[in-house]
Formats: C-alpha cells, sequence, structure tokens
C-alpha cells in the first residue's frame, strides 16, 4: 500500500515537472515574470527529483518529455532544448546546468553521458 502510494506520487510529480518545463504552457501564463517562474519551478523539481535516490531517479529519466506522444524525448533532451533558446536568461541556464548534472549523477545517468556530451558538442557547433 505504501509502496503503491509512493509510486503514484512520483507519478505526479513527474507529471508536474513535465508540465513545468513546457513552454507552450509556459507562454500562456498572463506576466512575463509568471512564465520565467514557471520554467524555472519546472527545472527545479527536475533537479529535486535527481536527488531522490531509488526508482524516482530511474522513472525521471525514463520518463517522455516529449509533446508529441509519438516522439520519444527524455528529461536530458527537454533540458538542452530549453537551454539552446534564444531568450533563456542566465539564471536560467544554470538551473539547467544543475539540473542535468544531477541526471548524470544518477547510474543510470552515467550510461546516458556519452549521449549527453554528444548534444552539447553539437549544440556549441551550431552556435559557432
Amino acid at each position: 500500500m505504501i509502496c503503491d502510494l509512493y509510486i503514484e506520487i512520483i507519478d505526479v510529480l513527474l507529471y508536474w515537472a513535465k508540465q513545468g518545463v513546457d513552454l507552450e504552457l509556459a507562454s500562456t501564463q498572463t506576466n512575463l515574470a509568471f512564465k520565467v517562474r514557471h520554467i524555472k519551478l519546472g527545472i527545479r523539481l527536475i533537479h529535486n527529483l535527481t536527488i531522490i535516490s531509488g526508482s524516482a531517479g530511474i522513472k525521471l529519466l525514463e520518463y517522455n518529455f516529449s509533446d508529441d506522444p509519438n516522439v520519444s524525448k527524455n528529461v536530458q533532451e527537454k533540458l538542452l532544448d530549453i537551454l539552446t533558446k534564444k531568450y533563456t536568461g542566465i539564471s536560467t541556464q544554470l538551473l539547467i546546468m544543475r539540473a542535468l548534472d544531477g541526471t548524470l549523477n544518477s547510474k543510470l545517468g552515467k550510461y546516458i553521458l556519452v549521449y549527453f556530451y554528444n548534444s552539447v558538442f553539437r549544440i556549441l557547433k551550431a552556435e559557432h
């Protein structure tokens, strides 16, 4: 019973994290400050989910953060998408790097490390 409740709570938190980093959903906010807070809250929630030990971190890395159900996008790819947006501020970029670091420090995240670095190098190459 407690295990089922834990799984349900983690599922709700993952859903909230996905909604928190959804740029289209954030753009529906009426005030610019609320838009930024919406995204930052989602990034902070992702970072905090990486700190939780056990199945929560693994579920976070396996969760589909894509807006299109036919396309699979993990949390790291979603964070990299936000990082590369033109108007992403420095404080938001730092939060993203902190959350990405948290995902890479997990057991499953170490296997994704090679993919992550290839993505970062591709982004840096495209910008210069």
